[in-house]
């Protein structure tokens, strides 16, 4: 049997409907705004940043990773330094390739280890823990968020969240060299998330890559890293990252 397809025929903003009526001067002006819209769009630059880190220490309870950090991003893909200078952008969208393993440059963990990876944003109830001068984020446990073995949930009166991840990782105490029986993940995951914020970052004294955060709690993002991993062995597992942030300009 065969099925019709339906289809949605894309609406026109109002300008346009208006440019398209009468021979008016209302028409007229609209036909020029419409022009300056058509113009505008092709103004737009999108410019490319990248965040990355090789094996950080997730330690308990929480690892922040600060993706509003513009300060510390590097131009890729044809960005020149030069494209930055201005004082607003809009943070366009971002894409993070990210790999968890026990596996670290100092000391290895083999214990078992339960994580629990978030990407959020902040509400504007965050209040003082977060710092928008430096992007520091300190939460408490109990007000920020609460934890039982690794098992992590958010106060949503302050966080807003856009993508978790739940994993348990082990190599049930032996030495990595030796494999042992694999739970969920065995002894490393790796992920990919992709968002697209669409927030205007504003600098009122300066260029927006000398920020360090989004000044704007509401356009802060973060991934977290909740464990149950102890300090008291010196091991712990570690995350590295590789982030391309798209930014597009402000006409």
């Amino acid at each position: 049997m065969a099925y019709g397809r339906k289809y949605q025929r894309k609406r026109k903003s109002t300008v346009a409907k208006m440019a398209k009526g009468k021979s008016t001067q209302i028409q007229a002006l609209a036909k020029s705004v419409r022009s300056l819209q058509l113009a505008s769009r092709g103004q737009h630059q999108y410019l490319n940043y990248f965040q990355g880190a090789s094996r950080d220490n997730i330690n308990s309870p929480v690892l922040a990773v600060n993706l509003c950090n513009f300060s510390a991003m590097g131009a890729i893909f044809g960005t020149d330094a030069n494209d930055g200078q201005n004082p607003k952008i809009v943070h366009q969208s971002f894409g993070i390739d990210a790999y968890v393993s026990l596996e670290n440059t100092i000391n290895n963990e083999e214990d078992t280890i339960t994580m629990t990876a978030f990407l959020v944003s902040l509400k504007d109830d965050i209040g003082g823990a977060f710092n928008p001068t430096t992007g520091a984020l300190t939460i408490a446990n109990g007000s920020h968020y609460v934890i039982q073995n690794g098992l992590c949930m958010l106060n949503k009166k302050i966080f807003n969240i856009h993508k978790v991840k739940r994993k348990v990782i082990t190599n049930h105490g032996t030495p990595l060299a030796n494999p042992s029986a694999q739970t969920q993940s065995g002894t490393d995951f790796r992920f990919y998330w992709k968002h697209s914020p669409r927030s205007l970052i504003t600098n009122p004294v300066g260029e927006w890559t000398s920020l360090s955060s989004a000044l704007d709690p509401s356009k802060q993002y973060y991934m977290l890293f909740f464990n149950d991993n102890s300090v008291a062995d010196l091991e712990s597992p570690c995350v590295s990252y590789s982030i391309v942030h798209t930014m597009k300009t402000v006409v």
